[in-house]
C-alpha cells in the first residue's frame, strides 16, 4: 500500500513489480495503481532488464516521489514538500532569448549572459521556496577551451593560459572528467567520494544532432557525477550531467567546449532527489529558444561577420601601403649610396615621367635620342641635330 499523504484523501493505492518480454528480450518494471473503488489509474515505469539493473534505484525514486492531487487547484505556497507542482513559462529577462517551464512559486535567477560581446550563454538557477532544492541549467562561467600548442622559441604553452578570443588553454577533459577535474573543484572545492558514470548513448545522440562539417574532425562525450555535500540543514545529494565536444581543424589545432545548455545539475535533500530529477527533466525538455530573438541574433552574427571581413580588408590595405612606403623610403635612402660611387645621376623624361640613371659626363644638359633611346650629354661631339628631346636632371 502507498503511505498516507502520497494520495489525496479518499484514494487508495498499491505499488508492485512486473516482468514481461518484448521480442524475446526480458523487461522489468514497477507499477502504481490507485483509485476510489469506482475508478482508478495505472502508472508503469519499465526498461530492458540490463538497463533496469543499472538504473533501478533512480527509476524507483522517480516513481515513488510522484504525488497526486485532487481535482481542486493547489495553492503553491501551501503545497507540501514533494507534491506535484504547477509549471509556468519563464522568459529570459535579459534579452527574451529563450523560455522554459519552472514550478510556480519557485525562485528563478540568471538568464542569458554575455561573457564578451561575441559570446552568449544561458545560465539559470531554479530554487524551491524553502531553498532545499536547487536546479541548474547551463553555466556562463565555463569558458571555451583550446588545447595547448607549441610556440617557436617559447615551447609548449601551459594549461590555464589565456588565449585569443577569451579561450583558455586546457587539455581535453571528456564527459565526467570535465566535471571532476575542472567544474566541481571550481564550484565546491575538494569533493570526496564522487560517483562517476559514462553516458555513451547520450554522447552518440548529441553527436548525431550536430555532426562536424568537413574537414573538421570531432568527438562528443557525456558523463554524470553524483556526490554528497554537507550543509547546515543536513547532507545534500548533488548530481550533474555534461556533454563535452572537441573539434580539430586541420592546420589550426584542437578546441573543445561545453555547449550552451549541455550542462545541468541539482542539489537537494536525499529524500527529494526523485522529485528534483523529474523537475530538472521538465526544465531541460521544455527549454526553447525564442524564434524572433534567434533570427535577430543570426542577422547580428552576419553583420559582425561582414564587419570583420571589412576590417581585415581595410587593415590589410593599410598595412600594404605602410610596407610599400617603408620600402620606397628605404630605397630612396639607399639610392645615393649605390648611385654616387658609380658616378651616376638621375634624369627625367618629362614627356613619359620616366626617371633614368645615366653616367654623369659633367654636362649641363642631357638628351634622349628618339631613334635609339640613348641618353647623351650636350658636350658629345656626335649630338644629333634632330629627333631628340631634352631631359631634366633630377639628382
Amino acid at each position: 500500500m502507498l503511505p498516507p499523504g502520497q494520495l489525496p484523501a479518499g484514494l487508495q493505492g498499491v505499488v508492485g513489480e512486473l516482468g514481461f518480454t518484448v521480442g524475446g528480450e526480458p523487461y522489468t518494471g514497477s507499477a502504481l495503481v490507485w483509485g476510489d473503488g469506482a475508478s482508478g489509474s495505472l502508472v508503469v515505469i519499465s526498461a530492458a532488464q540490463a538497463a533496469w539493473d543499472r538504473h533501478r534505484g533512480t527509476m524507483l525514486q522517480i516513481l515513488q516521489n510522484y504525488r497526486y492531487l485532487s481535482a481542486a487547484p493547489a495553492q503553491p505556497a501551501q503545497t507540501a514538500p514533494g507534491a506535484a507542482l504547477d509549471m509556468v513559462l519563464w522568459r529570459d529577462p535579459a534579452e527574451g532569448a529563450f523560455t522554459l517551464p519552472v514550478p510556480r512559486g519557485w525562485q528563478v535567477s540568471g538568464g542569458l549572459k554575455r561573457p564578451n560581446p561575441f559570446v552568449y550563454k544561458p545560465d539559470i538557477v531554479v530554487t524551491s521556496p524553502d531553498g532545499a532544492i536547487q536546479l541548474r541549467l547551463g553555466d556562463a562561467s565555463i569558458p571555451n577551451f583550446a588545447e595547448p600548442y607549441m610556440v617557436p622559441g617559447m615551447g609548449m604553452m601551459s594549461e590555464g593560459t589565456q588565449a585569443n578570443g577569451g579561450m583558455v588553454l586546457m587539455n581535453y577533459r571528456p564527459g565526467h572528467a570535465f566535471l571532476t577535474q575542472l567544474y566541481l573543484p571550481s564550484k565546491f572545492g575538494a569533493v570526496p567520494q564522487v560517483q562517476t558514470q559514462d553516458l555513451p548513448a547520450l554522447a552518440a545522440q548529441a553527436f548525431q544532432l550536430r555532426p562536424p562539417a568537413p574537414p573538421i574532425q570531432a568527438r562528443t562525450d557525456a558523463g554524470a557525477v553524483r556526490f554528497t555535500l554537507p550543509s547546515p540543514a543536513g547532507p545534500r545529494t548533488a548530481w550533474f550531467v555534461v556533454v563535452t565536444r572537441r573539434d580539430v581543424a586541420p592546420g589550426v589545432g584542437a578546441a573543445w567546449y561545453v555547449d550552451l545548455v549541455d550542462l545541468a545539475g541539482l542539489i537537494c535533500p536525499p529524500a527529494q532527489e526523485g522529485q528534483a530529477r523529474a523537475i530538472l527533466a521538465e526544465l531541460v525538455g521544455g527549454f526553447r529558444w525564442d524564434r524572433r530573438w534567434n533570427e535577430s541574433q543570426a542577422r547580428a552574427n552576419a553583420a559582425l561577420g561582414r564587419a570583420v571581413v571589412d576590417h581585415n580588408e581595410a587593415m590589410n590595405a593599410m598595412l600594404a601601403r605602410h610596407l610599400a612606403g617603408q620600402a620606397a623610403g628605404r630605397e630612396a635612402a639607399q639610392e645615393p649610396l649605390t648611385r654616387l660611387p658609380l658616378g651616376q645621376i638621375v634624369v627625367r623624361d618629362e614627356q613619359s615621367g620616366q626617371e633614368i640613371r645615366v653616367q654623369s659626363t659633367g654636362s649641363q644638359d642631357y638628351y634622349r635620342v628618339h631613334r635609339t633611346g640613348e641618353v647623351i650629354g650636350s658636350d658629345r661631339p656626335d649630338l644629333p641635330p634632330f629627333e631628340y628631346r631634352v631631359l631634366t636632371q633630377v639628382r
